[in-house]
């Protein structure tokens, strides 16, 4: 459910670490108790993490880590806080530390004959080599794990798997390659009902469209797939599809349609209390959108600040420097 419905998982483990605080200690086995306490933790920093909400994320992933301490034997619980760890010190741009982290749940999952685990921290090493830019050892690494997911005829793993190949392929300027891989994630992840998926599916598709030429029909896609991430409650995530637009409309000769664009997105912050920075970003960007004055620099530099900002909440904006004469 974390990736279906994150808000709703969100429920779940909160109901869970509810209900596994209300059993007496006295009446489970040691190992029980805390397997329990230390899963419904786990949930919840892994709902925390797809909501974008890290500091959260974190907090619970120590407590996880607690629980499982407390175990006679270190088990399959501590390897799952190393690779959710991992996870959310890549969201936080933190990627050596990532690295780190996903290497070594690599090895522990090695060590307990864990093949979907080693799959699933190999896939995050994969993405930390896709954002230092190396798409092409990227595409190898997703297509190891394609090939795994095949073999399993785990349709999941064969969906992520695609639609990865299909973001390096489109960087790597092979659209042939990249449509035909996002579209078989984008029906894979319909049939697997992983909604948020098929959004950040259609999303790189929108991309792909504006890329081969097809600018009002990508257009028309990433303003739908910021209706569909605001739904889900997963804000920032619609904020970057924000930016991504109005560097299209701006590319496409459509830059009064840019205010409207960002004031949707800023309004939708403020109602759901996500008061950050980002709100201060977005509306420098309408502004400078109104006043004619957006170029690619400003709005990558927004971007940047997106990701950034949601990764540590106190951090305050500051419009970029003039550049010198």
């Amino acid at each position: 459910m974390s990736e279906r419905d994150p808000l709703y998982a969100l429920k779940l483990a909160e109901a869970a670490i509810c209900i596994s605080a209300e059993l007496p200690d006295s009446s489970y086995p040691r190992k029980t108790i805390h397997n329990l306490r230390g899963d419904a933790c786990k949930e919840q920093a892994n709902a925390y993490r797809a909501l974008g909400r890290l500091a959260d994320a974190l907090r619970a992933i120590a407590t996880a880590e607690e629980q499982y301490c407390k175990l006679p034997h270190a088990g399959i619980g501590l390897l799952a806080v190393t690779y959710i760890r991992g996870i959310i010190q890549y969201e936080q741009g933190d990627l050596d530390a990532a690295e780190h982290s996903l290497s070594r749940a690599a090895t522990d999952a090695l060590h307990f004959r864990a093949s979907d685990r080693y799959m699933s921290a190999r896939y995050m090493l994969g993405q930390i080599t896709y954002d230092r830019g190396d798409y092409a050892a990227a595409a190898i690494v997703f297509e190891t794990i394609l090939r795994y997911g095949e073999e399993q005829r785990d349709l999941l793993w064969v969906a992520r798997a695609s639609q990865a190949i299909g973001g390096c392929c489109l960087e790597l300027g092979k659209y042939a390659d990249a449509n035909r891989s996002l579209h078989k994630a984008l029906q894979l992840f319909a049939d697997l009902d992983f909604g948020p998926e098929v959004t950040r599916t259609h999303w790189t598709i929108a991309r792909l469209i504006f890329a081969e030429g097809n600018g009002s029909q990508a257009i028309f896609r990433l303003r739908r797939t910021i209706t569909e991430f605001t739904d889900y409650e997963m804000l920032t995530d619609a904020a970057l599809v924000a930016v991504d637009l109005a560097e299209i409309l701006h590319a496409t000769g459509r830059p009064r349609e840019i205010p409207k664009v960002l004031s949707n997105v800023v309004q939708r912050f403020m109602e759901a209390g996500k008061l950050t920075s980002a709100l201060a970003a977005l509306a420098y960007l309408k502004e400078a959108a109104t006043a004619g004055a957006m170029t690619t620099e400003l709005v990558a530099y927004v971007r940047r600040f997106v990701v950034r900002v949601d990764r540590e909440p106190e951090l305050l904006f500051a419009p970029p420097p003039p550049k010198p004469l």
